[in-house]
């Protein structure tokens, strides 16, 4: 599933119920309550809301992109301990310090000046609504 969306491995219309479906299943097995403060949930509404944007769908473009900068700004504000507790997988543990990467910027510096800056959001760069998500990033 991650290579079919992260690589585009399908039209777009495809990619749109992979996506819905990668939901659902994530609700399941978190039983409702899917933890949004990691790199990779963020990254993942960012791309769904490329996909949007791609087939003219701007108004849900934008709406996973808020959902997407809301992830990175809790991904940055994280603290420094936490568990989330499921039936599926039990108890899970993360540490602050488990999650590194190469780039010493914060999450919300990489998802503005990188991730947006991605083509796929040419035709809404100019909308108040994407000005107002880079605004919420800076």
């Amino acid at each position: 599933m991650y290579s079919l969306l992260c690589y585009r491995l399908l039209p777009d219309e495809e990619l749109l119920k992979v996506y819905e479906k990668r939901m659902e299943l994530d609700k399941l097995i978190y039983d409702g309550n899917v933890p949004n403060n990691d790199w990779g949930s963020a990254r993942f509404h960012c791309n769904y809301a490329g996909a949007y944007s791609r087939l003219g769908m701007h108004s849900e473009a934008l709406e996973q992109l808020k959902t997407a900068a809301q992830c990175a700004n809790d991904f940055d504000n994280r603290p420094d301990e936490s568990t989330v507790s499921t039936l599926l997988l039990g108890d899970i543990a993360e540490k602050k310090t488990d999650f590194e990467t190469g780039d010493s910027r914060s999450l919300t510096e990489i998802m503005r000046d990188k991730w947006l800056a991605d083509e796929d959001f040419d035709s809404i760069r100019d909308c108040p609504e994407f000005k107002a998500i880079i605004e919420s990033l800076s």
